[in-house]
């Protein structure tokens, strides 16, 4: 399964060279640690049940930095509300780059199946709160028939956007505590 874009790729990198400058970018602003209240996802998207969703922890650490001229915000798990409790190295598929004015979790991938590429794109956004964050993501996901030529590839996800469907949505909110 092809999995990295290149912000997954920076992000790779980035999670065993992090620096610790914000760089002037406004990630700064989520930076501590947080206590998951809400996590919660569903398969059908703007409609149908919600359900809970088990994560790794009940706690995460929002840290920014600066990457080499790319901003981003890292998400550690953490198992208590102090940073001596959190992962050493970030979390990808959780954090966060700036694109386009806005902090966005940033997947996608493909795998051939067949006849057929399996194509699925994630995005999450975070907001803040009175008391902390609201993490929202969306995932878009399907087998499309490719072209003659063409090879199964996550860069095909933007051509091939409208045939994918929205195949779950997820919301996580969390309480800032340290």
């Amino acid at each position: 399964m092809k999995f990295l874009s290149i912000f997954t790729l920076i992000l790779t990198v980035f999670a065993f060279t992090a620096c610790d400058d914000d760089g002037g970018s406004g990630n700064s602003q989520y930076n501590g640690i947080y206590e998951v209240t809400t996590s919660q996802e569903r398969t059908s998207c703007g409609s149908g049940e919600w359900n809970e969703m088990t994560l790794e922890e009940d706690f995460f650490l929002l840290e920014g930095i600066d990457f080499m001229g790319t901003p981003v915000i890292g998400w550690s798990f953490c198992t208590g509300q102090t940073s001596d409790t959190c992962d050493d190295s970030f979390d990808l598929m959780m954090s966060f780059v700036l694109e386009d004015g806005e902090w966005v979790q940033y997947m996608d991938s493909s795998s051939t199946m067949g006849e057929t590429c399996w194509l699925s794109r994630t995005r999450g956004y975070i907001e803040k709160t009175d008391t902390g964050v609201i993490v929202t993501s969306t995932t878009w996901e399907g087998n499309v028939t490719l072209d003659a030529g063409e090879e199964c590839d996550y860069e095909l996800i933007d051509k091939y956007i409208s045939e994918l469907g929205c195949g779950r949505e997820s919301v996580i909110e969390a309480d800032k505590v340290n």
